[in-house]
Protein backbone atom coordinates (compact mmCIF):
# COMPACT_ATOMS: atom_id res chain seq x y z
CA UNK A 1 0.00 0.00 0.00
CA UNK A 2 2.42 2.37 0.73
CA UNK A 3 4.79 1.67 -1.70
CA UNK A 4 2.22 2.39 -4.57
CA UNK A 5 1.51 5.43 -2.84
CA UNK A 6 5.19 6.31 -3.27
CA UNK A 7 4.70 5.21 -6.88
CA UNK A 8 2.23 7.33 -7.56
CA UNK A 9 3.73 10.35 -5.55
CA UNK A 10 6.96 9.64 -7.77
CA UNK A 11 5.02 9.46 -11.10
CA UNK A 12 3.91 13.20 -11.20
CA UNK A 13 6.16 15.27 -12.99
CA UNK A 14 8.11 17.13 -10.83
CA UNK A 15 6.72 20.66 -12.34
CA UNK A 16 3.12 19.88 -11.22
CA UNK A 17 4.49 18.12 -7.73
CA UNK A 18 5.90 21.77 -7.22
CA UNK A 19 2.83 23.71 -8.57
CA UNK A 20 0.16 21.31 -6.40
CA UNK A 21 2.45 22.15 -3.29
CA UNK A 22 2.89 25.73 -3.67
CA UNK A 23 -1.45 26.23 -4.53
CA UNK A 24 -1.92 24.20 -1.19
CA UNK A 25 0.65 26.25 0.98
CA UNK A 26 -1.35 29.39 -0.47
CA UNK A 27 -4.70 27.66 0.21
CA UNK A 28 -3.67 26.60 3.62
CA UNK A 29 -2.45 30.39 4.47
CA UNK A 30 -5.83 31.68 3.34
CA UNK A 31 -8.00 29.41 5.67
CA UNK A 32 -5.28 30.56 8.08
CA UNK A 33 -5.92 34.48 7.84
CA UNK A 34 -10.13 34.02 7.70
CA UNK A 35 -9.53 31.30 10.75
CA UNK A 36 -7.75 34.24 12.92
CA UNK A 37 -4.61 33.24 15.29
CA UNK A 38 -7.40 31.73 18.02
CA UNK A 39 -7.08 28.83 15.63
CA UNK A 40 -3.93 27.04 14.92
CA UNK A 41 -3.87 24.81 11.52
CA UNK A 42 0.15 25.19 10.53
CA UNK A 43 0.43 21.53 10.71
CA UNK A 44 -1.53 21.14 7.50
CA UNK A 45 1.54 23.31 6.32
CA UNK A 46 3.75 19.99 6.73
CA UNK A 47 1.98 18.32 3.73
CA UNK A 48 3.31 20.11 0.83
CA UNK A 49 6.22 21.01 2.93
CA UNK A 50 7.06 17.11 2.66
CA UNK A 51 5.85 16.81 -0.74
CA UNK A 52 8.47 19.03 -1.48
CA UNK A 53 11.01 17.32 0.54
CA UNK A 54 10.06 13.85 -1.10
CA UNK A 55 10.33 15.53 -4.63
CA UNK A 56 13.62 17.38 -4.22
CA UNK A 57 17.25 18.15 -2.65
CA UNK A 58 17.89 19.88 0.35
CA UNK A 59 17.81 23.71 -0.92
CA UNK A 60 14.95 23.36 -2.45
CA UNK A 61 13.17 21.60 0.85
CA UNK A 62 14.55 24.45 3.26
CA UNK A 63 13.99 27.08 1.05
CA UNK A 64 10.10 26.46 0.53
CA UNK A 65 10.04 25.68 4.44
CA UNK A 66 10.60 28.98 4.96
CA UNK A 67 8.43 30.40 2.75
CA UNK A 68 5.83 27.99 4.54
CA UNK A 69 6.86 29.96 7.11
CA UNK A 70 6.39 33.46 6.07
CA UNK A 71 2.75 32.73 4.82
CA UNK A 72 2.15 31.34 8.26
CA UNK A 73 3.81 34.57 9.73
CA UNK A 74 1.55 36.83 7.36
CA UNK A 75 -1.59 35.18 7.69
CA UNK A 76 -1.63 34.85 11.07
CA UNK A 77 -0.31 38.37 11.81
CA UNK A 78 -3.19 40.65 12.01
CA UNK A 79 -4.89 38.72 14.63
CA UNK A 80 -1.74 37.76 16.95
CA UNK A 81 -1.68 42.19 16.97
CA UNK A 82 -5.09 42.05 17.65
CA UNK A 83 -4.29 39.75 20.73
CA UNK A 84 -1.59 42.20 21.59
CA UNK A 85 1.43 40.12 21.20
CA UNK A 86 5.04 41.78 20.93
CA UNK A 87 6.95 42.15 18.13
CA UNK A 88 9.62 39.71 20.22
CA UNK A 89 6.46 37.25 20.82
CA UNK A 90 5.52 36.98 17.04
CA UNK A 91 9.06 36.93 16.00
CA UNK A 92 10.08 33.75 18.33
CA UNK A 93 6.26 32.00 17.30
CA UNK A 94 7.47 32.45 13.46
CA UNK A 95 10.86 30.90 14.18
CA UNK A 96 9.52 27.88 16.00
CA UNK A 97 7.28 27.39 13.33
CA UNK A 98 10.40 27.65 10.29
CA UNK A 99 12.30 25.14 12.95
CA UNK A 100 9.37 22.75 13.21
CA UNK A 101 8.74 22.71 9.28
CA UNK A 102 12.97 22.23 8.82
CA UNK A 103 13.04 19.57 10.73
CA UNK A 104 10.18 17.89 8.93
CA UNK A 105 11.84 18.65 5.78
CA UNK A 106 15.17 17.14 7.03
CA UNK A 107 13.33 13.82 8.28
CA UNK A 108 11.57 13.29 4.99
CA UNK A 109 14.43 14.17 3.13
CA UNK A 110 16.35 11.71 4.81
CA UNK A 111 13.55 9.01 4.43
CA UNK A 112 14.03 9.79 1.01
CA UNK A 113 17.90 9.55 0.07
CA UNK A 114 17.62 6.20 2.66
CA UNK A 115 15.22 4.28 0.50
CA UNK A 116 16.79 5.68 -2.39
CA UNK A 117 20.24 3.91 -1.09
CA UNK A 118 18.07 0.62 -0.33
CA UNK A 119 16.56 0.54 -3.41
CA UNK A 120 20.31 1.36 -5.00
CA UNK A 121 21.56 -1.54 -2.99
CA UNK A 122 19.39 -4.38 -4.06
CA UNK A 123 19.75 -3.47 -7.79
CA UNK A 124 23.60 -3.51 -7.75
CA UNK A 125 26.03 -6.30 -7.68
CA UNK A 126 27.61 -5.57 -4.81
CA UNK A 127 31.53 -6.66 -6.27
CA UNK A 128 30.94 -5.23 -9.33
CA UNK A 129 28.58 -2.41 -9.20
CA UNK A 130 26.86 -3.76 -12.49
CA UNK A 131 22.86 -4.27 -12.04
CA UNK A 132 22.52 -8.09 -10.25
CA UNK A 133 20.27 -10.56 -12.03
CA UNK A 134 16.66 -9.30 -10.58
CA UNK A 135 17.36 -5.75 -11.67
CA UNK A 136 18.57 -6.71 -15.39
CA UNK A 137 15.35 -8.39 -15.46
CA UNK A 138 13.33 -5.60 -14.67
CA UNK A 139 15.00 -2.85 -16.68
CA UNK A 140 15.30 -5.42 -19.23
CA UNK A 141 12.03 -6.27 -19.53
CA UNK A 142 11.06 -2.15 -19.86
CA UNK A 143 13.34 -2.37 -23.37
CA UNK A 144 11.83 -5.61 -24.75
CA UNK A 145 8.37 -3.65 -23.97
CA UNK A 146 9.26 -0.43 -25.73
CA UNK A 147 10.80 -2.94 -29.13
CA UNK A 148 7.40 -4.58 -29.22
CA UNK A 149 5.69 -1.16 -29.26
CA UNK A 150 7.76 0.62 -31.63
CA UNK A 151 8.55 -2.29 -33.81
CA UNK A 152 12.12 -1.44 -33.07
CA UNK A 153 15.05 -4.52 -33.09
CA UNK A 154 17.19 -5.54 -29.53
CA UNK A 155 20.05 -7.35 -29.50
CA UNK A 156 21.63 -8.78 -26.17
CA UNK A 157 25.22 -10.28 -25.82
CA UNK A 158 25.86 -13.04 -23.00
CA UNK A 159 29.29 -12.79 -21.92
CA UNK A 160 31.33 -16.22 -19.95
CA UNK A 161 34.60 -15.46 -19.00
CA UNK A 162 37.04 -18.36 -19.99
CA UNK A 163 38.32 -20.10 -16.98
CA UNK A 164 37.16 -18.26 -14.05
CA UNK A 165 37.26 -20.61 -12.15
CA UNK A 166 40.88 -21.77 -12.51
CA UNK A 167 41.83 -18.48 -12.29
CA UNK A 168 40.37 -17.77 -8.54
CA UNK A 169 42.01 -21.03 -7.26
CA UNK A 170 45.16 -20.28 -8.81
CA UNK A 171 45.25 -16.13 -7.53
CA UNK A 172 42.32 -16.07 -4.77
CA UNK A 173 39.52 -14.90 -4.00
CA UNK A 174 40.85 -10.94 -3.61
CA UNK A 175 42.22 -11.36 -6.96
CA UNK A 176 38.96 -12.57 -8.84
CA UNK A 177 37.12 -10.00 -7.76
CA UNK A 178 39.65 -7.60 -9.05
CA UNK A 179 39.34 -9.44 -12.40
CA UNK A 180 35.64 -8.73 -12.19
CA UNK A 181 35.48 -5.21 -11.74
CA UNK A 182 38.09 -4.34 -14.12
CA UNK A 183 35.89 -6.27 -16.72
CA UNK A 184 32.70 -4.50 -15.68
CA UNK A 185 34.34 -1.28 -15.93
CA UNK A 186 35.69 -2.43 -20.15
CA UNK A 187 32.38 -3.51 -20.48
CA UNK A 188 30.50 -0.39 -19.22
CA UNK A 189 33.15 1.81 -21.27
CA UNK A 190 32.46 0.04 -24.55
CA UNK A 191 29.18 0.31 -24.38
CA UNK A 192 26.43 3.03 -24.79
CA UNK A 193 24.64 4.75 -21.78
CA UNK A 194 21.01 3.55 -23.48
CA UNK A 195 22.54 0.21 -23.00
CA UNK A 196 21.61 -2.12 -20.17
CA UNK A 197 24.95 -4.00 -18.19
CA UNK A 198 24.23 -6.76 -15.88
CA UNK A 199 26.05 -9.31 -13.52
CA UNK A 200 23.81 -12.60 -14.38
CA UNK A 201 26.47 -15.20 -12.04
CA UNK A 202 29.93 -15.66 -10.92
CA UNK A 203 31.74 -15.00 -14.45
CA UNK A 204 28.57 -14.26 -16.37
CA UNK A 205 27.75 -10.67 -17.82
CA UNK A 206 24.68 -9.77 -19.99
CA UNK A 207 24.36 -6.58 -21.87
CA UNK A 208 20.91 -5.75 -24.07
CA UNK A 209 22.04 -3.43 -26.35
CA UNK A 210 18.39 -1.72 -27.83
CA UNK A 211 17.65 -1.02 -31.31
CA UNK A 212 20.77 -2.52 -31.98
CA UNK A 213 21.18 -4.83 -35.42
CA UNK A 214 23.40 -8.03 -35.49
CA UNK A 215 26.01 -6.04 -37.07
CA UNK A 216 26.08 -3.47 -34.51
CA UNK A 217 25.89 -6.03 -31.68
CA UNK A 218 28.67 -7.95 -33.44
CA UNK A 219 31.03 -4.85 -33.58
CA UNK A 220 30.68 -4.23 -29.96
CA UNK A 221 30.85 -7.95 -28.83
CA UNK A 222 34.40 -7.35 -30.92
CA UNK A 223 35.13 -4.60 -29.31
CA UNK A 224 34.50 -6.35 -25.72
CA UNK A 225 37.13 -9.01 -26.56
CA UNK A 226 39.57 -7.06 -26.70
CA UNK A 227 38.75 -4.81 -24.14
CA UNK A 228 38.58 -7.14 -21.22
CA UNK A 229 41.41 -9.04 -22.22
CA UNK A 230 43.53 -5.69 -21.92
CA UNK A 231 41.87 -4.66 -18.52
CA UNK A 232 42.29 -8.18 -16.92
CA UNK A 233 46.18 -8.04 -18.06
CA UNK A 234 46.55 -4.77 -15.86
CA UNK A 235 45.40 -6.65 -13.03
CA UNK A 236 47.99 -9.08 -13.79
CA UNK A 237 49.96 -8.48 -16.53
CA UNK A 238 50.43 -12.75 -16.86
CA UNK A 239 46.99 -12.79 -17.23
CA UNK A 240 44.69 -11.90 -20.27
CA UNK A 241 41.03 -13.02 -19.61
CA UNK A 242 39.25 -14.42 -22.80
CA UNK A 243 35.61 -14.83 -22.57
CA UNK A 244 33.01 -16.24 -24.84
CA UNK A 245 29.90 -14.31 -26.00
CA UNK A 246 26.49 -15.08 -27.40
CA UNK A 247 24.89 -12.68 -29.46
CA UNK A 248 21.40 -12.53 -30.51
CA UNK A 249 19.30 -10.28 -32.72
CA UNK A 250 15.46 -10.08 -32.95
CA UNK A 251 13.94 -8.26 -35.44
CA UNK A 252 11.02 -8.43 -34.04
CA UNK A 253 10.54 -8.08 -30.11
CA UNK A 254 10.90 -11.57 -28.11
CA UNK A 255 7.65 -12.94 -26.10
CA UNK A 256 10.04 -12.36 -22.87
CA UNK A 257 13.03 -11.13 -21.10
CA UNK A 258 13.27 -15.17 -20.66
CA UNK A 259 13.66 -15.93 -24.38
CA UNK A 260 15.71 -13.45 -25.32
CA UNK A 261 18.38 -14.38 -22.35
CA UNK A 262 17.61 -17.72 -22.60
CA UNK A 263 18.91 -17.90 -26.82
CA UNK A 264 21.99 -15.88 -25.76
CA UNK A 265 22.57 -18.13 -23.60
CA UNK A 266 22.56 -20.74 -25.93
CA UNK A 267 24.80 -19.31 -28.50
CA UNK A 268 27.58 -18.40 -25.48
CA UNK A 269 27.60 -22.45 -24.92
CA UNK A 270 27.95 -22.63 -28.86
CA UNK A 271 30.97 -20.46 -29.13
CA UNK A 272 32.20 -22.75 -25.79
CA UNK A 273 32.01 -25.55 -27.60
CA UNK A 274 34.17 -24.30 -30.21
CA UNK A 275 36.67 -22.97 -28.19
CA UNK A 276 37.93 -20.54 -26.10
CA UNK A 277 37.34 -16.55 -27.14
CA UNK A 278 34.53 -17.47 -29.76
CA UNK A 279 31.85 -15.55 -30.38
CA UNK A 280 28.39 -17.42 -31.72
CA UNK A 281 25.90 -14.64 -33.22
CA UNK A 282 22.05 -14.96 -35.14
CA UNK A 283 19.24 -13.30 -35.81
CA UNK A 284 15.76 -13.97 -34.95
CA UNK A 285 13.33 -12.43 -36.78
CA UNK A 286 10.31 -12.83 -34.38
CA UNK A 287 9.79 -13.84 -30.99
CA UNK A 288 7.84 -16.87 -32.33
CA UNK A 289 10.65 -18.42 -34.39
CA UNK A 290 13.80 -20.19 -32.44
CA UNK A 291 17.57 -20.50 -33.54
CA UNK A 292 18.97 -21.84 -36.00
CA UNK A 293 20.84 -25.24 -35.42
CA UNK A 294 24.44 -23.95 -36.70
CA UNK A 295 24.41 -20.35 -35.68
CA UNK A 296 27.47 -18.60 -36.65
CA UNK A 297 30.77 -18.69 -34.74
CA UNK A 298 34.02 -16.49 -35.63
Amino acid sequence: MVDRLIGRIDRIPLWLAGAAAVALVLLIGSVDFFTGAQLSISVFYLLPIALVSWRTGRIWSYTFSGASATVWYVANLPGNLEMGFSQATLLWNALTRLGFFLIVAALVGSTRRLLDRERELAATDPVTGLLNHRAFFRVARIEVDRARRYGHPVSMIYIDLDAFKQFNDQYGHMAGDSALQAVAQSIKGKVRTSDIVARLGGDEFGVVLPEAGLDAAEAVAAKLQRSVAESSAQVDPAIALGMCQGVVTFLQAPESVDQLVGMADQLMYAAKRSGRGGIASQVVRSGSEGLQSSPEVT
